[in-house]
């Protein structure tokens, strides 16, 4: 069975870059970056897997399952990207602006399940079976790997705060990068102590605390926006509390606050105010400070002249 894995994986790394450069002439901007990540990615995998069967490292095999998701990740986060770059239309009115946030959700989701897989991998491996590891090859693919991400985060470092599933990409491939190096560490050390395999467990567990570590985050980001809390930084009550310092507005109420993207914040609320004062201005002087001070460029501001809940 194991023998298969090798052409079976080299075929669907053919077909993938084949398809991609297909579909090359299409991509443009930013997204290019993430293109070519996505093919150094696949090439990495490929080695990394061929290299697992070849030397018997379970690190190895951890960094190529991790690598594995990054691929994912990353087509999906280049899929997202054009999603979220399509324009409103009468059905769509936010276009696809939590295409992005979604597909990241799904991308931490999916490192948490890989995680739970190598710590099986790791317990199983080591204690039913008996381990020889070609530290020689382990070295040399781990060395693909490391050369592999690194080009990427280079490529990405620019654009990971341009929005929420660029960070998880970007995030990814920094600590694919990260393990990558400690997998070249193990594969010098078991150069030199060969029956020292017992690190290559450790190393393993390692890698898998890390790529709970990235998915974790982007996982509680995500999810804050999905379930539109109110976003960091952004105290509610000190909104409310300018909002209502104006002498002609009386009060304020049913006030929310919430990312649509990783960019876009919006707010609403009903604010009840003394007719005797422009309206004009006073919406004006709310939203100028709005936009200064938080970034806040979508509001929905209903006046009432008197609470009606």
């Amino acid at each position: 069975m194991k023998d298969s894995v090798p052409n079976y994986i080299v075929f669907i790394f053919i077909l993938h870059g084949t398809l991609m450069g297909h579909h090359s002439y299409g991509i443009s901007g930013s997204n290019k970056n993430l293109f070519i990540s996505i093919f150094l990615n696949s090439v990495i995998v490929t080695a990394e897997f061929i290299g697992w069967i070849m030397s018997g490292s379970l690190a190895l095999l951890s960094d190529a399952i991790h690598n594995l998701s990054d691929v994912f990740a990353l087509i999906l986060s280049f899929v997202g990207q054009i999603l979220s770059q399509r324009k409103p239309d009468k059905t769509h009115s936010f276009a696809f602006k939590k295409a992005e946030v979604v597909i990241a959700f799904v991308n931490a989701l999916f490192l948490i399940v890989i995680w739970i897989y190598i710590i099986y991998e790791a317990i199983e491996k080591y204690f039913t079976k008996t381990i020889e590891i070609n530290s020689q090859l382990m070295l040399w693919v781990a060395l693909i790997g490391f050369l592999g991400n690194f080009i990427s985060i280079i490529l990405l470092h620019k654009e990971k705060e341009e929005n929420l599933n660029k960070k998880a990409a970007y995030l990814h491939l920094f600590f694919d990068t990260i393990s990558s190096i400690m997998v070249i560490l193990t594969g010098i050390i078991l150069y030199f102590y060969p029956n020292f395999v017992i690190l290559d467990l450790i190393i393993s567990i390692v890698i898998s605390v890390m790529i709970v570590k990235s998915g974790g985050e982007i996982l509680r980001e995500s999810l804050h926006i999905l379930l539109q809390w109110v976003p960091d930084g952004i105290d509610l009550e000190e909104v409310k509390k300018y909002i209502t310092h104006f002498e002609w507005v009386e009060s304020a109420h049913d006030l929310h606050i919430w990312n649509i993207d990783s960019n876009d914040i919006y707010l609403m609320s009903h604010i009840v105010v003394d007719k005797s004062h422009s309206l004009e201005k006073i919406m004006k002087d709310i939203n100028t400070w709005l936009a200064k001070e938080y970034d806040i460029h979508h509001t929905s501001l209903q006046v009432v002249t008197e609470k009606c809940c």
